[in-house]
C-alpha cells in the first residue's frame, strides 16, 4: 500500500499535531520525459520546494532537471527548503541534497529553524553568507516571531540587507500554512518587481493573515486584502 496521507488535528493554541505520509505519492514517480513537456515560454519564476526531492530518487532528479531547464530559459529560480525529515532516508541525506539544490537556485528561503539545520549556523547573517558564498544571489529567512531578513548580492557584488519586524495577526487560529503564506507573498512580490523590503512586508502580511484562518490554504488573501491588512497595522 502506498503512503499518500496528510493528517492534521485541531489545537487551541493554533499548533496542531500533523502526520505526513507522501513517500508513495504520484509525485514520487515523476519522469523527466514529462518535465520536458513543460512550456517555459513566458515564465518569470520557477518556484521549487524541497519535498519533491525527498520523496524518491526520481523526485530528486526531477528537481535538478527542472533547474536545468529553467536555466536554459533564463528563468529566475526560488527555493523553499520546506524540510520534512520523515520523508528522507536520513537527516544527513536531507541536508546534503537540500543544500545541493539550494546552491543552484537564485533565491533561497528557509525559515530560521531550517536555516540552522542546513547551515549549522545560529545567526541569520551567517546562514545567508553560507549560501551567498556558493553563488546564491539572495537569501530570505522567515524568523517567525522575530520578523524576517533578506541578504542579497547584486551583480556588482554589493551587499543589500533588509529586516522586517513581525506583523502580528489579530488572532491566531491555525499556524500551519503561515510559512507557505510568507513564501507566497515574497514570490508574488518578486513577480511584481517589488524591492526587497516590500517583498518581506508582503510575505509577513500573507503569513499573518493565514494564521487568522483555519486550514493551510483557505486564508490566503487577495492583493486588496493584503493592502488593507498592512494599512490596519500602520505599515503603509
Amino acid at each position: 500500500m502506498e503512503d499518500r496521507l496528510y493528517a492534521k488535528g485541531l489545537a487551541a493554541n493554533g499548533r496542531p499535531a500533523t502526520d505526513y505520509y507522501r513517500k508513495g505519492s504520484a509525485a514520487a514517480h515523476i519522469s523527466l520525459e514529462k518535465l520536458d513537456q513543460v512550456d517555459f515560454n513566458g515564465v518569470k519564476i520557477l518556484h521549487l520546494g524541497g519535498i519533491l526531492a525527498g520523496l524518491s530518487e526520481a523526485g530528486y532528479q526531477a528537481t535538478l532537471h527542472l533547474i536545468k531547464r529553467a536555466r536554459e530559459h533564463q528563468v529566475q529560480i526560488t527555493f523553499d527548503p520546506n524540510l520534512r525529515p520523515t520523508i528522507w532516508e536520513s537527516e544527513e541525506l536531507m541536508i546534503e541534497r537540500t543544500n545541493e539544490i539550494a546552491k543552484l537556485c537564485d533565491v533561497v528561503m528557509p525559515n530560521i529553524k531550517e536555516g540552522g539545520i542546513l547551515t549549522g549556523e545560529k545567526d541569520v547573517q551567517a546562514m545567508a553568507d553560507f549560501y551567498l558564498k556558493q553563488g546564491v544571489k539572495q537569501v530570505i529567512i522567515n524568523m517567525v516571531e522575530n520578523g524576517s531578513y533578506s541578504k542579497r548580492m547584486d551583480e556588482q557584488h554589493q551587499v543589500h540587507e533588509e529586516r522586517m519586524p513581525e506583523l502580528k495577526p489579530d488572532q491566531i487560529v491555525d499556524r500551519v500554512g503561515a510559512g507557505d503564506g510568507f513564501v507566497a507573498g515574497v514570490v508574488s512580490g518578486k513577480l511584481e518587481s517589488l524591492n526587497d523590503l516590500d517583498c518581506l512586508r508582503r510575505g509577513s502580511a500573507v503569513g499573518a493573515i493565514q494564521m487568522e484562518n483555519l486550514g493551510d490554504n483557505e486564508g490566503l488573501p487577495t492583493k486588496a486584502e493584503v493592502t488593507n491588512f498592512l494599512s490596519s497595522k500602520g505599515v503603509i
